[in-house]
């Protein structure tokens, strides 16, 4: 079989009679084009599956960062449920569940203020329970004492002088524990011993000997 009649019979290509020269056939136009819509879909679910690949290798990124967050925030959990277990082992005090609630937020809100003076916790807590039972606007009827540690107006003056600050917000929750922080650093600076300064406060009468939980 010659070389002509096997390519007229691929339908690839056919001979010209008249130019006497093999020409690309239909089929093979056919061929080419089905070449490459072959190629476009193949591209296609390449890019797809490359897409989902990306959206599942993100999908488990998040999934692992969302569990280490909440291992993250399960063991602060558990460290601040041992720490407040400690805190109150040195406060001998018995409380409402109200008061507990809000002795819990006063002592993480305050927490970092206080660790920045020398005073201890469980002390400036003690105090502002036993003075008002932690009532921010607790007002003495007989003198000028006020607030959660009942500062009378010349203390509470001295002490904003002493930190740098004016005498208003009387009933400014920080600002009271600030100047709660400043008076018993300077009954310490004074007496140089925390028991000391529990007597100086409570008038020489001590019903429980704290720890001094810092």
């Amino acid at each position: 079989m010659t070389l002509k009649n096997l390519l007229n019979k691929t339908n690839l290509y056919y001979y010209d009679k008249d130019t006497l020269t093999f020409k690309v056939g239909k089929w093979l136009y056919v061929l080419y084009i089905s070449i490459i819509f072959n190629i476009i879909i193949i591209g296609k679910l390449l890019t797809n599956n490359l897409d989902i690949n990306f959206k599942y290798i993100s999908a488990i990124k998040i999934l692992q960062t969302k569990n280490q967050i909440i291992q993250h925030l399960e063991v602060k959990d558990q460290d601040t449920a041992i720490e407040w277990k400690d805190f109150r082992k040195s406060l001998p005090l018995t409380m409402s569940k109200q008061e507990e609630n809000k002795l819990h937020s006063l002592y993480f809100k305050y927490k970092d203020l206080i660790n920045s003076h020398h005073c201890p916790h469980n002390l400036l807590w003690y105090i502002a329970f036993k003075e008002s039972r932690l009532n921010l606007n607790a007002k003495n009827s007989s003198s000028s004492a006020q607030g959660m540690f009942q500062f009378i107006n010349g203390t509470w003056n001295a002490m904003c002088k002493r930190g740098g600050m004016d005498i208003s917000g009387r009933f400014n929750e920080a600002k009271q524990v600030k100047v709660m922080c400043i008076y018993l650093d300077f009954l310490f600076e004074k007496y140089k011993n925390w028991q000391l300064v529990h007597k100086e406060y409570t008038g020489g009468v001590i019903h429980y000997r704290l720890p001094y939980y810092k």
